[in-house]
């Protein structure tokens, strides 16, 4: 049993995930396709998807123009430098009074999902 317990952690590490997006259109009841594939949903909605650089969306309705919006995944980096550290009382041994947690890592990676919302009037044809 314990044998498992790595694999398990290694596999959990590896899944992908998923952004949620609200998708708002005016008139409601576009028809959204994601990538080229039909959805299978209308506007409005909420809909969770892949953690992809790049996503492009079309939103359909008879009678008006077809809507492309591409949607990017951007990833940013934010660097704490050791001058900005945190002086914590358990940390005073420590050089340039660190917190552990930025002794081991100063360089801090996060990515930020955009957009969240997505409203998109349509033209009439």
């Amino acid at each position: 049993m314990f044998r498992l317990l790595p694999l398990l952690i290694l596999l959990s590490a590896c899944a992908t995930t998923h952004r949620p997006l609200r998708l708002a259109s005016f008139p409601s009841g576009a028809h959204i396709y994601i990538d080229g594939r039909d959805s299978g949903f209308v506007t409005p909605i909420t809909l969770d998807l892949p953690d992809k650089a790049q996503t492009q969306l079309d939103l359909v309705l008879p009678g008006y123009k077809t809507a492309r919006r591409t949607l990017n995944l951007y990833e940013g980096r934010e660097v704490v430098p050791y001058s900005d550290a945190t002086v914590f009382y358990l940390t005073w041994r420590l050089p340039f009074f660190l917190a552990t947690d930025a002794f081991w890592g100063p360089v801090q990676k996060f990515t930020v999902e955009q957009p969240g919302r997505v409203y998109v009037r349509l033209d009439r044809s």
